[in-house]
């Protein structure tokens, strides 16, 4: 960035070869470009309609596993299919279900409120009677965190 040639960079460096300095100025090159294209490839992704969106989760969510990526229309279909009424039928088998499942069970609690154990199993036994094991996901796959001992929870934030 100063605007050092390849033989001074290569000496500051402890005497690299000028080729090392000139292959990895070309590396940075191919990658600018190649971050050019992905940006824009990007941007036109956001011009898509809605409903054929990608589901954003918090960003503590490992979901960039191609089976777990779920669009708008998706996540729609799967609410109807699960939650037709906003009462949990069954808990689904598949994960990228669990998630959108888990993720609008979580939009129930608030930001940076805590809230008792008790407080957690009433609102989630008023979406599905196994709370306990709804409450042990939301914990598990990051949507919840608790103190140890599960005195306290709270929605974790992205």
């Amino acid at each position: 960035f100063r605007g050092e040639k390849d033989g001074e960079i290569a000496r500051l460096l402890g005497n690299k070869a000028k080729s090392t300095v000139r292959n990895h100025r070309y590396q940075l090159r191919e990658r600018y470009r190649e971050a050019k294209v992905l940006v824009a490839m990007t941007e036109l992704l956001h011009d898509l309609p809605r409903d054929e969106q990608l589901v954003e989760y918090p960003l503590h969510i490992q979901a960039d596993d191609m089976r777990l990526v779920v669009t708008e229309k998706e996540k729609t279909d799967i609410l109807k299919k699960y939650m037709p009424q906003g009462q949990l039928l069954r808990f689904p088998k598949k994960e990228k279900e669990k998630l959108v499942i888990l993720q609008r069970i979580s939009d129930g609690f608030s930001p940076g409120r805590e809230y008792s154990e008790k407080e957690i199993n009433q609102y989630i036994a008023g979406v599905y009677e196994d709370y306990v094991t709804l409450r042990r996901y939301l914990v598990e796959y990051g949507f919840l965190d608790r103190v140890n001992g599960g005195r306290k929870y709270w929605l974790r934030e992205s």
